[in-house]
């Protein structure tokens, strides 16, 4: 998240790249095999030696490290990395290389060899070509069975073809000989090959800490290609090898950007000027007019206390941590490190190490300094501590585009395609105009006919509660309003209650920005159905939607209108209330000797396609909006534009004529009113549901007793999809049947006894899974036994703690603590209410990570007792975890906080007579027939734990009161006997 502190300059414009040119080209090469952070040596090594291409050995990199932190570290700006993998385990350590972006590839080859590891890559210097070729051979050992011999065969007849290519060779890398000791024989047979094929090698100095020279930089005798060599300090075990190469320097990639030193701001003087410029609001200027006076305003005074200039940079990487003192104290290194290599005297290279032991720790404290402040400055907010940690660990997410020729042309060529997308999908929908699906619903209880004002008290909350994220849409950034939200709070308050009394929302507030995002990064760039358009909105226009959603929100809960089995944008309600109440209803069915037929549909662009004339007789017949509500509410969708934004080009304006809004406040709330008549008509066929937003699931509970019994059930089951897919064409959504997955559920005996391949979607043939499928963030399998939950759950949690643990030494005990709770025990807390009664060793896989996760902050050592650090840390046990959460939900049931759903599954015990046990608010526990289905619903396992509380638990007063009873409860029963 970026403050007005942490962030000196914003990068408003970008433009195309022109070169800069400077002269020499620097080639080096380093084994990093023992090197335990590679990333940070790399990076320091390029940026403090201006390197141009670093060649790399034993970089341990395997085919499963695509997305691997040192690759994602060592994609330097304007840098890029390609390596080969090593292979397998025999000795083997892979090779890479890491070059400047504008030395262009040509052609990259390996050639095949048992004995040695090589990349080869033909690199464009401009007039010139040059083949770097990149070894490592690995030491004949007994493992790996590799002889001299053979290594010798092999290589000399690979050096005989590349020696008669054409083009510059250049060949770098580790061979593992010790090429000081010229009366050896395999030293002696390695130089007469190379004799006899007209190669030098330039290396004459020692490369490894044992004292012998390892690696090589070799070229043809006749090429003068390599000007100078130089043996640099020593980085791993080896040292680092550079050398002059005769090729003209790559041009430094340049670019101009529009600032703003925000740094420079006075803030108390740019307040005033707010103040000033905005005057007192004006009841009788319309909305649109207040609004013009807010940009207008807004935008001179950032003008006069921050004007744009135009910049011309190098793009070159960064070290955020890089002070002025580190720069005085590199200086002072390099100053020492020249002195010593021109005189050679042992005083001066104690000097030189003297100071580079000086620099290495003041870089360390630095970097200790910059980590560890920006993980503090996250706070509790997940997001930011997951955004952060993907910039400290080189994790950012590179925005690919299509190939075109310009940015306005491509941001046209989306536009076309999102807009002609949205039109295909409403004109391939059949017309079911004919079949009547409608349900007979009572007039509206209520009506909503005005939207209240609002206060400034009301403004203020919501500012403060608001991201910080900004649109270029807006005059001013978004933290820059929070800062100055004293001065703009009448303005703005005035703009809300103008717009609602007036039932209008200016254009300006209508107008979004669409980046096009690709949906995976695994995916092709060139398809553009790839990728998903992103819409970004003014920061006013947000504060209103806010406003109105709150209004809106507050009416159809006092009315009880919302759809009862929809859990999204509704407090208290969230993804894991409502997989509790799905595991929970098909865990009953399956213990009662049934199983369930679970259905996921999949819309089309279901956002994107909504009918504004069905919304507003939706909104008017079904919840009683009208007047001068539902005219603001029309106001608000009609006239609605977007524009396509590629780098700093626009495509042309497009209206929107149907759609909510996506990356809107009010947009999603509109979009379940939409779907309100979808839970009737599901519920008209017998069938369950649950709704989250446009994830819609429904399923079936049947017992197998005869296969006619199970023919019924899916005629059923067929005939509600296929009224589905018409009322949905009825109302232009898309169905997708290709898309749609369908689980049969229930223990393996039963599952048995039903053949049910497959199920028809409105004559669409869609075939039953067989395996786990995703479901609101969790997993579920045929069997129910949560093992893919679980594996899903480590497998992430230990993702994110390795990269932790990789800059662990950077980080104190209390950030690491706030970083893995944020990333890693939030992965195993998630959905664990759905564990309860979940095989022993199950359990235990999540409470390795979290004794792992345990380790990493305290540094514990692998085989010291876990125990008194999770009790240090205060951290309740995996189980105990897992009923905290059970125990919590049952609170809120029991207080009429939790969704109505849940509240439905616990019944409060009533004595048959009075007892003493009366006044302790027990819960029924109701009877099951299986352990490993019927006790784990929530609602059996929530009563059983809720009843063996002690009395005054059960009886706390408030929430927070509970969960901290609750958790010194749990706590006393895992660490004090």
């Amino acid at each position: 998240m970026t403050t007005a502190k942490s962030k000196a300059r914003v990068h408003l414009q970008i433009s195309t790249t022109t070169p800069v040119k400077t002269s020499g080209l620097t080639v080096g090469c380093l084994n990093i095999q023992s090197a335990r952070n590679k990333t940070d040596i790399i990076r320091d090594i390029v940026i403090n030696h201006d390197i141009d291409i670093l060649s790399l050995t034993e970089t341990w990199l395997t085919t499963k490290d695509k997305d691997d932190f040192h690759v994602k570290g060592l994609s330097l700006p304007g840098y890029e990395l390609k390596h080969t993998p090593r292979r397998g385990n025999q000795g083997y350590g892979g090779v890479g290389v890491l070059h400047k972006a504008s030395i262009k590839i040509i052609k990259t080859d390996v050639y095949k060899s048992d004995n040695f590891e090589n990349m080869q890559i033909k690199f464009n210097t401009g007039s010139r070509c040059l083949d770097l070729i990149t070894l490592y051979r690995p030491p004949p050992n007994q493992k790996n069975k590799f002889t001299t011999g053979q290594f010798f065969e092999e290589f000399s007849s690979f050096l005989q073809d590349k020696v008669t290519g054409s083009g510059d060779l250049l060949m770098v890398g580790d061979l593992n000989f010790h090429l000081d000791k010229k009366t050896d024989n395999t030293t002696h047979k390695f130089t007469d090959m190379l004799g006899s094929l007209g190669i030098e090698q330039h290396v004459n100095k020692p490369t490894h800490m044992s004292g012998h020279t390892l690696d090589v930089v070799m070229c043809r005798d006749t090429d003068n290609l390599v000007q100078e060599v130089q043996v640099g300090d020593m980085i791993t075990d080896h040292h680092l090898l550079l050398c002059n190469v005769h090729h003209p320097k790559p041009h430094l990639q340049k670019t101009k950007i529009i600032t703003r030193a925000f740094r420079s701001i006075n803030l108390p003087s740019f307040r005033t000027d707010i103040s000033q410029g905005l005057g007192d609001p004006d009841d009788n200027l319309s909305v649109t007019d207040l609004m013009d006076i807010y940009d207008t305003q807004l935008t001179n005074v950032l003008n006069k206390h921050a004007p744009p200039k135009e910049k011309s940079i190098v793009i070159r990487p960064q070290q955020p941590w890089f002070s002025d003192d580190l720069h005085r104290a590199k200086s002072e290194k390099r100053k020492a490190e020249r002195l010593w290599r021109r005189t050679g005297l042992t005083v001066h290279r104690e000097i030189f190490k003297e100071e580079r032991d000086k620099y290495n720790k003041l870089l360390e404290s630095s970097k200790v300094s910059y980590y560890n402040q920006r993980i503090i400055d996250c706070g509790q907010d997940s997001k930011a501590m997951s955004q952060t940690m993907n910039e400290l660990l080189f994790r950012q997410k590179v925005s690919k585009l299509p190939e075109h020729s310009s940015a306005e042309e491509l941001a046209n060529r989306f536009s076309c395609f999102f807009k002609e997308k949205i039109d295909k999908i409403r004109d391939n929908l059949p017309d079911c105009s004919d079949i009547n699906l409608e349900i007979a619903q009572s007039p509206p209880v209520s009506t909503l006919n005005v939207l209240r004002n609002t206060t400034e008290e009301e403004v203020w909350k919501i500012i403060c509660k608001s991201p910080a994220k900004s649109c270029m849409l807006d005059p001013i950034p978004t933290w820059l309003i929070k800062e100055s939200r004293s001065e703009l709070l009448p303005v703005m308050t005035n703009i809300i209650n103008s717009s609602l009394r007036s039932s209008q929302v200016p254009k300006s507030m209508k107008s979004a920005i669409v980046t096009p995002l690709l949906k995976k990064s695994t995916l092709d760039p060139d398809i553009l159905k790839n990728y998903r358009p992103v819409s970004n909105l003014s920061y006013i226009s947000k504060l209103l939607e806010r406003v109105v959603a709150g209004r809106l929100t507050d009416y159809m809960t006092e009315n009880n209108l919302h759809e009862h089995l929809q859990s999204a944008y509704k407090p208290g309600h969230s993804t894991e209330t409502a997989l509790v109440k799905v595991q929970n209803d098909i865990l009953t069915s399956i213990d009662q000797h049934g199983v369930v037929i679970l259905v996921m549909l999949d819309l089309s662009a279901a956002f994107d396609t909504i009918d504004h004339d069905i919304l507003f007789s939706r909104m008017e017949n079904t919840l009683g909006i009208t007047g001068q509500a539902l005219a603001w509410f029309k106001s608000y969708l009609s006239g609605r534009t977007l524009r396509i934004k590629i780098d700093k080009s626009f495509s042309e304006l497009q209206d929107i004529l149907w759609s909510v809004p996506q990356g809107s406040v009010l947009g999603p709330l509109l979009f379940l009113i939409y779907l309100l008549p979808l839970g009737k008509l599901i519920r008209k066929h017998g069938l369950e549901l649950h709704i989250y937003a446009d994830d819609t699931q429904l399923y079936l509970a049947i017992k197998p007793i005869t296969q006619q019994a199970v023919d019924i059930g899916v005629a059923r089951l067929e005939g509600c999809l296929t009224d589905i897919y018409t009322w949905m064409s009825q109302n232009k959504l898309k169905l997708n049947a290709d898309k749609t997955e369908v689980l049969v559920l229930g223990t393996p005996k039963q599952r048995a006894k039903i053949s049910v391949p497959s199920i028809s979607v409105n004559g669409e043939i869609v075939k039953i899974l067989n395996i786990p499928i995703g479901n609101l963030g969790s997993v579920f399998d045929p069997s129910m036994n949560m093992a893919a939950h679980v594996s899903k759950a480590v497998k992430s949690a230990n993702y994110h703690l390795r990269n932790i643990g990789r800059i662990r030494k950077y980080l104190t005990a209390e950030s690491t603590k706030g970083a893995v709770i944020s990333l890693v025990t939030s992965r195993f807390d998630y959905c664990n209410g759905l564990l309860c009664g979940i095989p022993e060793e199950l359990i235990c896989k999540l409470q390795r990570v979290q004794n792992n996760a345990a380790r990493v902050i305290t540094l514990t050592k692998k085989y010291d007792h876990i125990t008194p650090v999770l009790k240090e840390l205060h951290w309740l046990p995996v189980r105990k975890r897992i009923e905290f959460k059970i125990l919590l939900l049952a609170y809120k049931c029991l207080h009429g906080t939790a969704p109505s759903y849940l509240r439905e599954m616990l019944k409060e015990y009533v004595p048959p007579r009075t007892l003493r046990s009366t006044s302790k608010n027990l819960l029924c526990e109701p009877r099951t027939n299986m352990k490993t289905y019927g006790d784990r619903s929530f609602s059996a396992c929530a009563p059983k734990l809720w009843n063996q509380l002690p009395n005054n638990i059960r009886a706390a007063g408030s929430v927070a009161i509970f969960k901290r009873q609750l958790k010194t409860h749990l706590f006393k029963d895992v660490f004090i006997k």
